[in-house]
C-alpha cells in the first residue's frame, strides 16, 4: 500500500533525500502538478548512483526546470503532430474523392483498399475495422455529418474522415493502393523529390506515437519507441538518414531509430516549411530558457533526446547555446 503524503510531508522526504529546496513555492507546485509527476517522473538525471539520494548541490528548481521544459516540449509536439496529421487527412481525402467519388456507397467500397491484417480475436481485417468505423460515422447526429446528410444527401470523404484519430488515419493510410500512396505523397511531400512510401509510413507512425505520448502527458524527452511491446525502428534509409545526419554507424548504435531527434527530424522531411518557421523557433527558446540556469547540462539533456551529439544538435537547430 502506497500511504497518503501530506505536501508537508513531501517536502521532508525530498530534504531527506538531499534535495535542496529552494523555490519558495514548492508546495504550490506539488499541489498544483502533484508530486508523482514532477518527482518521480524527472528525477532520474539528477539522483546518485543509489538510485535514491539526489547528487549533491542539486535543487528543486533543477527538477522543476526539467519538468517545465518537456511541458513545454509537449505543446509543440502536439501542435507539430497535427499539422501532420492535418496535411495527411486533406491529401488522403482529396485523392479518395478524385479517385472514388464523393459517395460513402462509392469510396467505402472494400474493393477500393487492401485488406491489412487480420484480427482473430474480433474476426475483421483493418480494413473492415476503419470501413466500420467510417460508416458509423456517417449516422452521427452531430455536425458537420448530420448536416451534409440531411442537406446534400450524401458526406464527402474530406468531412467523413475526420471521424478518424490519427492512429486510424495512419492505418486507413497503410490500406491504400500504390497508385492512392502515390499521388498523397506527391501532395504531402511536393517537390521533394525522395519520395518513398515505406519511409512516409514508418515516419507518419513516430509522429503518431509521440503525439499520443504527449496527448496522454507522457515524459517526451527521453521517450523512445523500442521501449514499447509492439514497438517500431524505422529502417536504415540512405537519404532520410542522411538528411539528419546519421550514419550507418550510428544507426547500429540505436540513433535515428524511434527518439525525439528522430521526431524532429520527421517533421523536417515532411514539411520543412513549417519546422522552419514554427517548430525550430519554438524548440529554440524553450532549449534556451532551459539552459539558463539548470545542473543538468545541454548536453546530457539532448543525448537523453536521442542527437548523438552537440553538432547534431546545432545543424538541425542552428544555435550557439
Amino acid at each position: 500500500m502506497k500511504p497518503f503524503k501530506t505536501v508537508d510531508n513531501q517536502i521532508k522526504i525530498l530534504q531527506s533525500r538531499n534535495l535542496n529546496i529552494d523555490l519558495p513555492d514548492a508546495d504550490r507546485l506539488l499541489l498544483k502538478y502533484g508530486y508523482y509527476n514532477i518527482v518521480n517522473g524527472y528525477n532520474d538525471l539528477f539522483l546518485a548512483d543509489d538510485g535514491l539520494l539526489y547528487k549533491d548541490n542539486v535543487f528543486f528548481s533543477d527538477v522543476y526546470r526539467l519538468f517545465s521544459f518537456d511541458k513545454s516540449l509537449r505543446y509543440f509536439t502536439l501542435s507539430a503532430s497535427e499539422e501532420i496529421e492535418i496535411a495527411l487527412k486533406t491529401a488522403l481525402s482529396y485523392v479518395i474523392a478524385k479517385n472514388f467519388g464523393v459517395f460513402e456507397d462509392d469510396y467505402l467500397n472494400l474493393s477500393n483498399y487492401k485488406a491489412g491484417r487480420y484480427n482473430p480475436e474480433k474476426r475483421e481485417t483493418d480494413r473492415d475495422f476503419i470501413l466500420n468505423k467510417l460508416r458509423l460515422a456517417s449516422n452521427f447526429n452531430n455536425n458537420p455529418y448530420k448536416h451534409y446528410r440531411e442537406n446534400h444527401g450524401h458526406i464527402p470523404p474530406w468531412i467523413l474522415l475526420n471521424a478518424l484519430t490519427f492512429g486510424n488515419l495512419h492505418k486507413f493510410y497503410k490500406l491504400q493502393k500504390s497508385n492512392i500512396k502515390t499521388e498523397v505523397l506527391d501532395i504531402i511531400l511536393k517537390e521533394r523529390a525522395y519520395k518513398d512510401k515505406q519511409l512516409f509510413n514508418d515516419l507518419v507512425y513516430v509522429i503518431y506515437k509521440f503525439r499520443n505520448q504527449a496527448a496522454h502527458l507522457g515524459r517526451l524527452y527521453n521517450y523512445n519507441l523500442k521501449n514499447l511491446m509492439h514497438g517500431s525502428n524505422i529502417s536504415y534509409n540512405n537519404v532520410f538518414h542522411n538528411f539528419m545526419g546519421i550514419d550507418s554507424a550510428l544507426y547500429r548504435q540505436e540513433y535515428g531509430r524511434s527518439d525525439y531527434y528522430t521526431f524532429l527530424n520527421a517533421i523536417k522531411f515532411i514539411d520543412e516549411n513549417y519546422f522552419i518557421n514554427v517548430l525550430k523557433p519554438g524548440m529554440l527558446l524553450i532549449f534556451t530558457n532551459f539552459s539558463l540556469k539548470n545542473n543538468l547540462t545541454l548536453d546530457k539533456l539532448i543525448l537523453e533526446m536521442g542527437f548523438p551529439s552537440m553538432d547534431h544538435f546545432n545543424d538541425l537547430l542552428k544555435t550557439n547555446l
